[in-house]
Parts: C-alpha cells; structure tokens; sequence
C-alpha cells in the first residue's frame, strides 16, 4: 500500500470514528494517506537544488567574512 500523507484534512468527529474502527491499531491522532498518490520527482529536485544553493552561498558568506576579519600582516 502506498500513497501520500494529507495535512490538515476536517474530518467529522463520526467519519473519524468510522475509519477508527476499521483500523484497530490506529492512533487516536491518525493522519490519512492519499492511495495511490506519488511524490512529484520535480518538485523534489527543485527543493533539493535550492538548499543547495542556499548552503554553497551560506558557505561563500562565511568564508567571505573569515577572510574580511582576518588581521593584516
């Protein structure tokens, strides 16, 4: 079984209950899942690169300032 966890999905009190029932094991705090659902390949690559990026220019401002600070011969 596969699929994609859904956040901030209203259930009524009643279908909770319900879904409850079939799951024995299930927490009191159960998430659902969308069937069938696959992560977008895209969209992970997309965020991937970006923090990338984000920690090379983190890494460029560090060094950058390390060689601003250092004291002059």
């Amino acid at each position: 079984m596969g699929g994609l966890v859904r956040f901030g999905v209203d259930l009524k009190d009643s279908d909770r209950d319900k879904l409850a029932g079939l799951m024995k094991n299930a927490s009191d705090d159960f998430i659902i899942l969308e069937e069938g659902a696959q992560p977008s390949m895209a969209e992970g690559l997309g965020m991937s690169i970006a923090g990338l990026m984000l920690l090379g220019g983190m890494g460029l401002y560090a060094c950058r300032n390390k060689e601003d600070s250092a004291p002059e011969l």
